[in-house]
């Protein structure tokens, strides 16, 4: 799989400094794994699995690939010339990572080829997904807010 071109990172990146020529898989693949991790929750894993290679995944996902890869390969470059982590590097990574949650927060849509919303469910726990809860049958012979003694 693979969710962003070299377009898709070299529109990160400064061309006039650390031009991308040819794709690096590895970040390629890094940066996959790290949106499925984050949007796998939330999105149908059919859906995910249709996102096959570029030209059929979502703009916004494109998107944060681009950036995800683009800042790996930027701080690869500039990791020799200092210590820190380039400031741009960690700028693109951090808005990767605040779209990804605003993506599973809900906060955030993405849109197929389309223009069609994705079905989206929610991350979040709540009280259905523990057992015994105010659902369960029979009702609970005790409560938390009982005294006994």
């Amino acid at each position: 799989m693979a969710y962003a071109d070299l377009k898709d990172v070299n529109l990160f990146l400064p061309q006039d400094k650390v031009p991308m020529n040819a794709m690096d898989t590895g970040l390629q693949l890094d940066a996959d794994r790290i949106i499925r991790g984050y949007v796998g929750g939330v999105i149908n894993i059919t859906e995910l699995q249709t996102w096959a290679d570029p030209d059929h995944t979502p703009e916004l996902i494109r998107a944060i690939s681009g950036r995800l890869i683009a800042a790996a390969y930027y701080a690869e470059r500039y990791a020799e010339n200092t210590n820190e982590l380039s400031a741009y590097a960690q700028s693109l990574y951090n808005e990767a990572i605040l779209i990804l949650t605003g993506i599973r927060e809900g906060s955030i849509v993405v849109i197929d080829d389309s223009g069609t919303q994705l079905e989206t469910t929610s991350a979040g726990l709540d009280n259905t997904m523990f057992i015994p809860n105010d659902a369960t049958t029979p009702v609970a012979a005790f409560t938390r807010a009982q005294i006994f003694g």
